[in-house]
């Protein structure tokens, strides 16, 4: 659904000059109108920019459990390397 920025503002019950803020990266059709899931979720989630793209809720999900993963493996490999240190002194 294609709203206005008026409406956005009725919907969420943010100012206009907010809403206008949050959805400046966003580009408007012809008639000056966005996208309402976009524009909510620019509104609601923020508008997060890498390498200059907008990053979708479903982008920074799988962002952010890759860094997770990476944060696990990297503390996994420090405890068994913590353990290992350990072991070599016990001996």
């Amino acid at each position: 659904m294609q709203v206005s920025i008026y409406w956005l503002g009725q919907a969420t019950g943010k100012h206009p000059a907010t809403i206008r803020k949050r959805i400046a990266n966003l580009s408007p059709n012809d008639r000056g109108k966005y996208d309402s899931a976009v524009a909510l979720e620019a509104i609601y989630c923020g508008l997060a920019e890498t390498e200059g793209k907008f990053v979708s809720t479903p982008e920074a999900v799988r962002q952010l459990t890759i860094a997770k993963r990476t944060r696990l493996i990297w503390k996994w490999k420090s405890n068994v390397a913590t353990a290992f240190r350990f072991l070599i002194v016990w001996q």
